[in-house]
C-alpha cells in the first residue's frame, strides 16, 4: 500500500514538473527574447555657452517645461521612441525653450560657436537620448533658430572647460566624439502645434556622466535652440511578472533534476 502511494506521489510529481516546464519555458523564452526596457534618467545639472534670455535658459532643456509638456503615446516611459513633444506650443515672448544669441552683435557671434552639455549625476549606460528641437507656434522664422547638426560628445570627468554663459566655444578636451551618431542631424519641430517625435540619437551602451552636443548650425535662423533632450539607461527593468515566470520556471528545472537523481 505505501508502495503503490510513493508511486503515486512520483507519478504526480513528474507530471508537475513536466506541467510546470511545458507551460512556463515557452513564456521565458519570449520574455528572453523581448528588449530590455529603457529607463528614462533624471539630468542634475545643464551647462550652456549662452543663453538670450531669462526664459530661455538652458535649465528649460532638462525640465519638461514645453508649456503642454511631453507625453508618450502609449503610457510606456521606457519606450524612447514613444515620446513625443506639441511641436510649436510655446509663444513669442514666454517661450521655455533653450535659446542661444548668435548675432553678429552679440558676446559669441556665430551659431557654430554655441553649444550645451548636460550631467546625469553619476555614471550611466545609456540606450539612447531623444533630442526635441526648438520652436514657437505660428512662427517660422523662430523655428529655425532649432539646431539642425551637432557634434555629440561624452565623458566621465565632468564639464572640462565650459563654464556657463562664459561666451567661449565649446572646448572638446577631454571629450569623446560620439561613434558613427557623433555628427548628428536633428529634425525641425513643427511651428503648428501639432505633437511631433524627438531625434532618437542610438548611445550603443557607452557609459559616461557628461554629455554635450557642440552646435554646428542652425535650421537657418541667427539663433541656436533646443526644446528638450532626455537620457535613457540601457539597462533592463524586470517586471512582477517576469520575476514570478523567472522564478516559477528555475523551480520547474530544480523538481525535474531532484527526479533524475532519485531514479538514478
Amino acid at each position: 500500500m505505501n508502495t503503490n502511494f510513493n508511486e503515486s506521489g512520483s507519478v504526480l510529481r513528474h507530471c508537475s514538473c513536466r506541467f510546470v516546464l511545458l507551460g512556463v519555458f515557452p513564456a521565458l523564452i519570449g520574455l528572453l527574447a523581448q528588449p530590455a526596457k529603457a529607463a528614462l534618467i533624471g539630468v542634475t545639472a545643464v551647462r550652456a555657452s549662452d543663453s538670450d534670455l531669462s526664459l530661455r535658459a538652458p535649465v528649460n532643456t532638462i525640465n519638461g517645461t514645453l508649456i503642454t509638456g511631453l507625453r508618450n503615446q502609449a503610457g510606456t516611459p521606457n519606450v524612447p521612441g514613444a515620446w513625443e513633444a506639441q511641436g510649436g506650443s510655446n509663444t513669442s515672448g514666454g517661450n521655455w525653450n533653450w535659446s542661444a544669441d548668435a548675432r553678429g552683435t552679440s558676446a559669441l557671434p556665430g551659431v557654430g560657436n554655441h553649444w550645451i552639455a548636460f550631467d546625469l549625476g553619476s555614471v550611466e549606460t545609456l540606450e539612447s537620448m531623444n533630442v526635441f528641437n526648438y520652436g514657437v507656434n505660428g512662427n517660422t522664422s523662430a523655428n529655425n533658430r532649432g539646431v539642425n547638426q551637432g557634434d555629440i560628445y561624452y565623458r566621465s570627468g565632468g564639464f572640462g572647460n565650459n563654464m556657463d554663459n562664459s561666451n567661449v566655444a565649446f572646448d572638446n578636451t577631454g571629450w569623446t566624439l560620439l561613434g558613427t551618431a557623433g555628427t548628428q542631424n536633428f529634425t525641425i519641430g513643427p511651428n503648428n502645434g501639432s505633437w511631433y517625435g524627438a531625434t532618437n540619437v542610438a548611445l550603443g551602451g557607452i557609459s559616461a556622466q557628461y554629455f554635450a552636443i557642440d552646435i554646428n548650425t542652425s535650421h537657418g535662423g541667427n539663433f541656436a535652440g533646443l526644446g528638450e533632450v532626455q537620457f535613457f539607461s540601457a539597462a533592463a527593468i524586470p517586471e512582477p511578472s517576469t520575476s514570478a515566470l523567472l522564478g516559477i520556471g528555475l523551480g520547474g528545472i530544480v523538481c525535474l533534476h531532484r527526479r533524475r537523481r532519485s531514479r538514478g
